[in-house]
């Protein structure tokens, strides 16, 4: 288990604030200022249902030439990606994991979102502008 599925590599962070309010590292357009401490109604849904009915089960992608990426995201606390590729239905995904190293792997929706609880702001965050395309036109050179 890596530290990017167990969350290992963001614990210990802690929101930026001031005046008791949390500063959102990565606001996507959105208002910088948020409630401390994050609610998890304050929380982006890392998976909306719409994504969730579109994105291929485990393994039906398997021996794409170039698989389609269905989701991005991303970790302005440690700079790390996730490009989903093909999901359970339920938590468990698979996609391009662009960390310490590069490799396609599985991680956990939920272990994402509980993280975002428990850090009381959005430490990963799904690219909502983000659409499908082919896996080799996000993949790092």
């Amino acid at each position: 288990m890596t530290g990017l599925r167990s969350g290992m590599a963001l614990q210990g962070a802690k929101p930026t604030t001031t005046r008791g309010v949390a500063i959102r590292l990565c606001p996507q357009g959105r208002d910088v200022e948020g409630h401390v401490p994050g609610t998890e109604e304050d929380m982006q849904q890392l998976m909306t249902e719409e994504i969730a009915k579109t994105v291929p089960r485990l393994y039906e992608q398997d021996g794409a030439e170039d698989p389609t990426v269905y989701a991005h995201y991303f970790s302005c606390v440690n700079g790390w990606d996730w490009w989903l590729l093909e999901f359970d239905g339920t938590d468990e995904a698979f996609g391009l994991v662009e960390g310490y190293d590069d490799e396609l792997g599985y991680f956990s929706i939920k272990e994402m979102a509980e993280l975002n609880r428990q850090m009381g702001f959005a430490a990963v965050e799904r690219d909502e502008h983000f659409s499908p395309k082919p896996l080799s036109a996000v993949r790092r050179r």
